[in-house]
């Protein structure tokens, strides 16, 4: 028997294994690599000599919201005080979150302590439904730009962004940021209708219309710089690429791109996904994008369990009603409103095509009775729901999911 840790939460879970073919699919052995304090303090010296900050009354900066890879507290005070030491101006930061559930206590994670009381910066939590928002063009998609007005206005605009494989935008980082972080619910929901068509996909840059559509919203905007940041496998920065939108986040996504592909060789009978642990199991509608890429891996009426703690419970609350509502996979994406494309329902639909083909069971402590009448089927015993999987199938796991990128065209 074989006992194998994957990521859950903010610690790990054991799985014990008596299957003769287990397959463990990860990039670790190629992200160990670590900057150490003075290169990352180098490179914010570098950053900062760009920024033209003579002139300069405020800069504003967004980051994640805590759906997200954290920016390193050590690396967001080195920011900080370089900006706040080269320039007497103002500093906004901006909390990214989208359309996503939030609480003021998250402010805590966020920012380091000692700026929280600094009379030049300033906190803000960003609503995509509030008036704040402000209308300044369009793009040739036909998105409708609408953004916070404190961050439009402000005279420097910089993105701090974790680079990783994204499920529809190829690869998170770069101006989404801003335009889907700091943007108004109609900017979001038509930026999101473009995963519609088939080149808004993981992995894919060149091509790719949602991307395409952020990058093209960014310069509208108006953002100025971009912080790239590529994690290790400990979530310590590996690797910095600050400059230009959107050339920067190009040269993190070619660095990336060298070490985190897997080719599909094979498929499995049941594939476990972790997403990686906190806070990218944060809550159901963030996990989701581990059963993406497990996907990949799963052969045709396979079966993907998810393995995530999900300690902020379903998260999103619509697209789990939009799931009760028509109960099978089939019936929601015949009945999906595809002409009135919302952010939120639409994680439904997502959840709706993977379970077209895949059986898709949880493990999760905090959401269970939630999915009741549904097509994801909770499990409360690990051990014995692997146990009575049975010892003649072919399993995958994969602990890190939404850090690797399955490549297409392997062998079967």
């Amino acid at each position: 028997m074989r006992q194998i840790k994957i990521p859950y939460g903010k610690s790990e879970i054991a799985l014990k294994i008596k299957n003769e073919i287990v397959d463990i699919i990860e990039k670790k052995e190629k992200r160990n690599k670590k900057l150490s304090q003075k290169e990352i303090k180098d490179k914010i010296k570098e950053f900062i000599k760009i920024l033209s900050l003579e002139e300069k009354k405020n800069i504003a900066i967004a980051i994640p919201d805590i759906t997200r890879p954290k920016i390193p507290e050590e690396f967001l005070r080195l920011i900080l005080e370089n900006l706040l030491n080269n320039f007497q101006g103002n500093i906004k930061i901006f909390v990214g979150t989208g359309l996503h559930s939030f609480k003021t206590s998250d402010i805590n994670l966020l920012i380091p302590k000692e700026f929280k009381n600094n009379q030049r910066l300033k906190v803000y939590f960003h609503n995509a439904k509030s008036e704040n928002n402000v209308y300044i063009g369009k793009t040739k998609r036909d998105t409708p730009v609408f953004i916070e007005k404190e961050y439009y206005t402000s005279d420097l605009k910089i993105v701090i962004g974790v680079v990783e494989p994204h499920q529809f935008a190829g690869f998170s980082g770069g101006a989404k940021g801003a335009v889907i972080g700091l943007g108004g619910e109609q900017t979001i929901s038509k930026n999101h209708s473009l995963i519609l068509d088939f080149n808004s996909k993981i992995g894919k840059i060149v091509d790719n219309p949602l991307r395409e559509d952020i990058d093209e919203a960014g310069k509208i905007i108006g953002v100025d710089f971009l912080i790239n940041i590529i994690m290790n496998n400990n979530n310590e920065i590996m690797e910095l690429f600050c400059g230009q939108h959107p050339y920067s986040h190009r040269e993190a996504v070619k660095y990336i791109e060298n070490f985190i592909g897997v080719p599909i060789e094979k498929k499995y009978d049941l594939v476990i996904a972790s997403p990686g642990g906190f806070p990218r199991d944060i809550d159901l509608y963030q996990a989701q994008k581990a059963l993406t890429t497990a996907h990949f891996f799963c052969k045709n009426k396979g079966s993907i369990l998810l393995v995530a703690e999900c300690s902020r419970g379903i998260g999103e609350k619509s697209f789990l009603d939009l799931i009760k509502r028509f109960k099978s996979p089939e019936l929601l994406v015949k009945n999906f409103d595809f002409d009135n494309f919302k952010v939120g329902p639409h994680k439904a639909l997502i959840f709706a095509k993977l379970a077209l083909n895949n059986e898709l069971f949880l493990y999760s402590e905090n959401v269970r009775d939630e999915l009741k009448g549904t097509f994801i089927t909770p499990i409360k015993d690990l051990k014995r729901f692997i146990e009575d999987f049975g010892e003649d199938k072919e399993i995958c796991i994969l602990p890190k999911a939404i850090q690797i990128l399955p490549l297409e065209g392997g062998s079967n």
